[in-house]
This record gives C-alpha cells, structure tokens and sequence, in this order.
C-alpha cells in the first residue's frame, strides 16, 4: 500500500488561501500531482459572519473576516480534502454546534472537542482547545449569549474529553493537539528553540510550558506523528515510550526490560542482580538464563514466591484494617507506632496517625528506607520496597525499566504575588542525551520516514517581539492564573470513585505498541518560519473490519462510536461554571460498558455499511454581509446543525445542543450569565469592559491604568495604556 501522502499547516488564522496556495507549490516542488489530506493544527477561525467575530477571543484590533467565508458560502472550493482541530482563536460558538465533529465547508471536516476518525488506512485522533487547569474538571457549560469570561474559556480543554481519548485500546497513526504536549521540547533541539523563541526556556524550567491533557493523551496512544502548533515557530522532536508492552517470547513477562538494539526482544537480567524478595510481584523481573526447561522452573518458582508475598501483604492488610476498625476513636493528634515485616524483608516503623493513614517512615535495623529505589548504572541492581512498588504501579502510568528508574528534581513555583497556584513538578524532563535511558532504549523509525532535523546551522535571531496570537486571551491574564493547580496536574490521570479518592491507573494497552512518536510543530501564515510541511505516512495501525477505499474518503471508527455511546450520558451542555461533573467511574466500568457498545456499533452501523463519514454540509448561519462590521457587538444567534443531529441519531445518543426556537429566544432576551468579578494588577493596562486604560472622555491616560467593573472602564493614570485600548 503507496504511503499518504499528508501536508501539514501550524495555525490557520484565516487564511486559507495562502494555505492552499502554499501546498500547490510546496506539492510542484517535490515532484507530488496532489496531496490527499490537508491538516490544519487549529486556530482555523471558521468565521461565517460578522456576528461569529464576537465569539472570537482576539483583540478587536487583530480581529479579521479571513477568507473562510467565501469556502462557507460556496464561493470557492477547499482544493484538498483539509482536516482540522480547534485552537484558541476561533469562532467558538460555530464549533459548538459540530461537538462530536462535521463539516464547516465543503470538504473541510472539523474534528470535534475529542475524535478518532478514519482516512482511508490511516487512523487520526484530535483534541480541540487548550490547556488550562481551573477550568479541566469543569463541564462545558459555555453556551450563547456568551460574557467575556465564557469567549475565553470555552475553548479549555475539559477532562470528560480526554477521559474518552484514555479508553482507546488500539494503535493509532497521527495524534493532533493545539498546543503542545508537557514537556516534549526536552526531546528535541530545545537549545536552538530557546535561541529561537525568547521566554520558552523560563516556561520550560517552570513547567509551564504545553499541555497536561496532551501530554497524557500521547503517553497512552502513542501515535507514530503527533502534530501540533500554537506557539508559532517550527520544532521537530523523538519522543520515546517505556516499553511496557513488548512482543517477545512467551516466557518472558510483560514488561521486561528492552534491548536497545531490537526493542522487539526482552532483554535477559541475571538472576544474581534481583531481590526477588523486594520485587515479589513486580512486572519487571526479567527471564532466567539457562536452558528453556531452566527458564520454565525458574520462571514457575518466581511466580509461586510472588503470590505469596502478595498473599502476605493481603492477610496484614486485613489484619490491619480489622484492628483499626476495633480500635476506639482517638483525637486527630495522636499517633502511634508501627513495626512491619512484608515477605521476609527489613523490618520497618511506620508512624500512624489516628485515622490509619502512615505519617512518616522511619529506617530499622539500620537499613536506609527513605530512597528505596536505587537504579545503579553498570549493573542495573535494583532494590525497591514492597510498599514502594505498590505506590509505583498505582501511580506512575509507566512500567519502568531499572535504567528508567531517576529521581525528579521538583520544580519550586515562583512566589510571584499575582500567581495564587504553585507550578507543579516537570516530571517530564527526560534527558535526551546519549544513555540507555533515553532513545537509545527506544526503536526509531527508518531514516526516510523521520522528520526534518532542526537546521542547526541556520543562524536564529532572538524573537524579542510579543506575538500575542499564542497567547491565551485577555481574560487569561487578568486571572492571574497561568498555570494548572497543583492537584489537577497529578490527578489528572487518575479515575476517582464517588468519594473522589484515587483509585489504580488505567492499565497499558495491550495493541499499542509504537516505541516513538515523531512530534511536528509549525509555524502561523505570513511568517518567519515554515508553516506547510509534507509528509508520505505509512499507518502502524491494524486495519478495520471496513475496507479501505482507494478513494481515501473519511470513515467513522468502530472503538470511537463505542466510547461514544458509552460517556453520552455523562456530558454536560450549558449550566453554570461551578456545576456538578460525573465521576470517572473507573477503567473496568467503562471497558465493560464500551465492549457492550461495540457490539451494538458493529451490528447497526458496521453490518449495515454506515461507516463512511457523510457529505452532507448545509448552511446555518447567515453568509458573511461585507456591510456588517468587524467591530459588531451583535452575538450571532445559536443553531441546531443537522450534521450533529443526524450523527447522534446514527449512534443512537440524546442530541444535548438541541433547543427549541422558543428557549433559545428566552435565552437571548435574558443575555449573559453576570461575570465573575475582576481581578486588578497594578500595572496591567487597561480597556474596554472592566480594565482600566481609557481616560476622562474617552481618552488614554498614561501609566498603569485602574481597572473597571460590569462593563464600565476605569481612569487611567500615566503611561502608555492608549496605546493599547483592547488590554493586549
């Protein structure tokens, strides 16, 4: 099967037809008649009208109609088949209307909040929006008539979305997210990046930089390209993967050690180097040396040793949870003392408090506890408490190998007085130097299908201008708020049960295997860097039961209908900011509801060959009326888009986005939900609606501006907040 051939686009900004025009030429220059697919990394701006500008989260003097209305109202043709996601630009209350994803325009399909969809043998996901942790456990309660706190959070990714993309079992081919993934500039030349961009590094160090969500979502699919943009600049990265799941003999278990050479094969740990006492257990016991019938009784005693330190550790807990339950009540600031032996290894004191919970760990016998993980170089011994191990695989969405095992360093927040959250430890920065634990533990893929290298010798000037089209919105800054809080950022991952504690992670895939992800990122039109790249994709993943048309024509995915059906209930439409959100209900429940769904998806939409995604774009909103302003304050009305009507009765789900003419009337008539009250900085210039800037009878002051409230400006002082009316 011929390679794909894909041009990839950083962000859209409007201007679709330098986008296309760009792929022609680029498409002449490498000899290519045609491209098959067109990706658009978001900020697309798919603005119909006038009125959508004002679900726009840019400042009004940056706010422009663009050229996606003339392929809206059938003026022109998008010459290539052109896929997309959302970013944080873009006409948010258009998008709403395709949730579960549809076409804005005649052969231009957008992705929806969270999607897997088929193009002919390639299987792509996406996720719309970016990060940002105080609004990722909300619900999507944005709906018109928008304020201006909801312009600039609708997009915000939420953690229902991801919670789909977390269920997927299978391999997938290309992953999309807006901005990029936590921590994947450490995997590539983040020197010349840093050179390139000024104040990524401060980012970077601090953990502020890229996604929570889309770095959660590419450690579990692990696609081979993840293709990404937002920041306006071009970077390529490796990003490797633990192998956890690995093809190897039947003997050895999951999760042995790769050889570096061929990722492929477990590699054989002596038997001399594992305390198997500690390791009672663990996946990571590598096979036995020997003869195949040596191997067999080896492997046979370990497991015999591993069930019954498991099966001690089982009867103590219960034990100890009996004598807790007797126990009578006891103020809060007791605690008391604890000495444990877990199958036959050091003695230890715990400290518990009055509830139960271990306060603090104490060394015995003069044996040294408080860093039980020891990964030595030379000889990979590893030395791991029981208890230890059980928090790692609790915990950690990896199974690590004994060089994988390094000590994070935390990451202190600055204490600035506008930030009222911590920034949360990078873990993410893995070294890319030359050891075992970095890419040379991981297959990387031929050298014709890797990405371009940085050009290391091109001579990169500071980027000392501001380019506020990456940033977040203006709302964004007077929160104050840059960075994720500290408890949405570690349990992000986790599934919750009603009482809201922690529960296991969700286990590896077994049918995903990749070992690298290839990582693009591209630059915005008119530019001083690239912003179209070309590349022929060969898929890694299986399959679907649906042939592939030669055509190369958008399929539905069998897996993504059943998750589908399986959350519909959970999602929320509309409602307040602070409203209830459904609790994960955990990975065997979803993974039970979702196998029931695929047999439903196979049964009525397989068998009955209603996989292939429909052409049935139509017109909702007004076409664009060039009479109309940019500057409109009119909110456009909200519409119900068949598209989405006939998908959710396709698979069988309520259509929440549906209402009738009459509440939507009301809803108008009513007009915003009251905004939050605003925040003030000293210094943060000011501007219309609540922040300051403009002077007495309309003028700017100068200076550092004093922000207004419900919609009113405030005086401004001396300095140059004139210059800058919108507060940008």
């Amino acid at each position: 099967m011929a390679p794909v051939r894909i041009a990839v686009e950083g962000c859209g900004h409007g201007s679709l037809n330098d986008i296309y025009e760009t792929v022609d030429r680029k498409a002449t220059e490498k000899g290519w008649d045609s491209v098959d697919l067109v990706i658009i990394g978001g900020d697309f701006q798919a603005l119909r009208n006038a009125n959508d500008a004002t679900c726009l989260s840019v400042p009004d003097k940056f706010k422009q109609i663009g050229d996606f209305h003339q392929y809206y109202s059938g003026a022109r043709v998008a010459p290539y088949l052109t896929l997309f996601i959302g970013g944080n630009h873009e006409a948010s209350n258009h998008l709403s209307e395709l949730y579960y994803g549809g076409w804005v325009a005649p052969n231009i399909y957008f992705m929806g909040a969270a999607n897997i969809i088929r193009f002919g043998p390639l299987r792509i996901s996406g996720m719309s929006g970016i990060w940002k942790g105080y609004d990722y456990r909300k619900a999507h309660y944005e709906r018109l008539p928008y304020n201006r706190d909801d312009v600039s959070s609708v997009y915000h990714i939420r953690e229902l979305d991801v919670r789909k993309l977390l269920q997927v079992r299978t391999q997938i081919d290309i992953g999309l997210s807006h901005d990029w993934p936590k921590g994947v500039e450490k995997h590539g030349d983040y020197a010349t990046l840093f050179r390139k961009k000024s104040g990524f590094k401060a980012d970077s160090d601090s953990g502020k930089l890229g996604s929570v969500a889309a770095r959660e979502a590419l450690d579990h699919l692990r696609p081979a390209y993840w293709l990404s943009a937002h920041l306006h600049v071009r970077f390529t990265a490796k990003v490797p993967h633990c192998p956890h799941r690995v093809k190897s003999n039947p003997l050895s278990p999951r999760g042995s050690p790769v050889n570096a050479t061929n990722p492929n094969e477990a590699t054989s740990i002596p038997r001399s180097n594992l305390n198997t006492k500690a390791l009672a257990g663990h996946q990571l016991l590598g096979t036995a040396t020997g003869d195949e019938q040596s191997r067999i009784k080896a492997w046979n005693e370990f497991g015999d040793k591993a069930r019954l330190a498991e099966k001690e550790k089982r009867d103590h807990d219960d034990f100890m949870r009996l004598i807790r339950e007797r126990q009578p009540k006891v103020p809060r600031n007791i605690t008391f003392e604890e000495t444990v032996k877990i199958g036959g290894g050091p003695v230890q004191n715990f400290t518990r408090g009055a509830d139960g919970e271990k306060v603090k760990s104490a060394p015995a016998d003069g044996e040294n506890i408080e860093n039980p993980v020891k990964a030595n170089q030379g000889n990979s011994q590893v030395d791991i408490s029981s208890e230890e191990l059980v928090t790692q695989q609790k915990y950690s969405p990896f199974v690590n190998t004994t060089e994988d095992i390094q000590t994070t360093k935390q990451v202190k927040a600055s204490k600035d007085v506008q930030a009222t959250n911590e920034v949360a430890d990078n873990i993410d920065r893995i070294s890319i130097s030359s050891s075992s634990g970095s890419d040379a533990s991981a297959k990387s893929p031929p050298p014709e299908k890797a990405l371009p290298k940085a050009d290391l010798s091109q001579n990169w000037h500071d980027d000392r201008s501001p380019d506020p089209w990456w940033s977040d919105g203006v709302d964004d800054h007077v929160r104050g708020t840059e960075t994720a809080l500290p408890a949405s950022l570690e349990q992000s991952s986790l599934p919750k049960h009603v009482s809201n504690r922690p529960i296991q992670n969700l286990p590896a895939p077994e049918n995903i295997r990749n070992l690298v992800t290839q990582f693009l990122t591209l630059d915005k039109p008119h530019n001083h860097d690239d912003f179209v790249e070309l590349l022929e994709i060969e898929p890694i993943s299986e399959q679907d039961d649906a042939a592939v048309e030669s055509s190369l024509r958008l399929q539905y995915d069998k897996e993504w209908l059943a998750i589908l059906r399986a959350f519909a209930d959970e999602l929320e439409f509309g409602g307040q900011p602070n409203g209830p959100v459904p609790f994960h209900k955990g990975y065997e429940v979803y993974q039970q509801r979702i196998a029931e769904e695929e047999e439903w998806v196979q049964e009525n939409i397989v068998k009955a060959g209603l996989m292939n995604v429909p052409r049935d774009f139509v017109v909702t909103a007004p076409i664009y009326d060039p009479h109309v302003s940019i500057d409109t304050h009119e909110q456009p009305k909200e519409y119900t888009n068949p598209q989405t009507a006939a998908f959710c009765k396709l698979i069988g789900i309520e259509n929440k986005f549906d209402m009738s003419d009459e509440e939507r009337q009301a809803r108008m008539e009513a007009g915003p939900r009251p905004e939050a009250p605003r925040q003030h900085f000293q210094g943060h210039r000011g501007g219309r609606g609540g922040r300051g800037g403009r002077g007495r009878g309309g003028r700017g002051g100068r200076g550092p501006g004093r922000g207004g409230y419900n919609n009113r400006g405030g005086r401004g002082s001396s300095g140059p907040a004139a210059q800058n009316p919108s507060g940008w």
